[in-house]
């Protein structure tokens, strides 16, 4: 019933309005190619999830959160990045084109790839688990140039922010979006702009 309840929270939070407060970054070409890393198992789109993955998802995340997962997946054609140890799950790593559908931040790239939201379970937070998953989502991300990667993380939230500083990526700016009716409806105010991604592409030429 718990479950049940929290799967019907997330829906009913994608008809209201909600209010977030968020810090944006984008991808910097001085962070080179990326790597692809060989214990980061990647699932595309309509992919089957096998079923090991979804039972370390039940018993680390929630029943409410694999089901999300599934339906971005199959809806939203979204690419999951899992890291695994010992058949724990230890973080995985969202990479999608930024809502394709709703295009919820056209305000910030008319295309982009959106790399979130990205999870690290607490015991093994500090590992540069983060740093893996986003260096692999950097390499299987092509065409960097005309689908920018953009990456955000909850203002309060530090150690992420410090997290993708460290990484390399640009800070584009501190943003309070406000959305709802299933992303049909957002808007945002610039709380503070740092730059824009032609201005991070422009930088980097010589």
């Amino acid at each position: 019933m718990h479950e049940v309840r929290r799967i019907v929270i997330r829906l009913w939070r994608l008809v209201v309005i909600r209010h977030e407060s968020l810090v944006f970054f984008t991808y910097h070409p001085r962070q080179g190619e990326g790597a692809i890393d060989d214990q980061v198992r990647v699932f595309r789109g309509r992919a089957e999830v096998p079923a090991g993955v979804r039972a370390e998802f039940l018993e680390a995340r929630s029943l409410s959160l694999w089901v999300a997962m599934r339906l971005r997946m199959l809806f939203q054609g979204a690419t999951l990045l899992v890291l695994s140890q010992d058949g724990k799950l230890c973080g995985y790593l969202w990479q999608r084109e930024c809502d394709p559908f709703l295009r919820r931040y056209r305000w910030l790239t008319p295309r982009g790839l959106l790399l979130g939201y990205a999870w690290v379970a607490p015991t093994f937070r500090g590992r540069g688990l983060y740093g893996r998953l986003l260096s692999t989502g950097i390499a299987l991300s092509h065409d960097r140039r005309n689908m920018p990667i953009v990456v955000y993380a909850d203002a309060p939230n530090t150690a992420s922010i410090r997290g993708l500083e460290t990484a390399g990526f640009a800070r584009l700016g501190t943003y309070e979006v406000t959305s709802g009716a299933l992303g049909f409806y957002c808007s945002h105010r610039t709380i503070e702009e740092n730059a824009t991604i032609r201005d991070v592409w422009s930088a980097s030429q010589p």
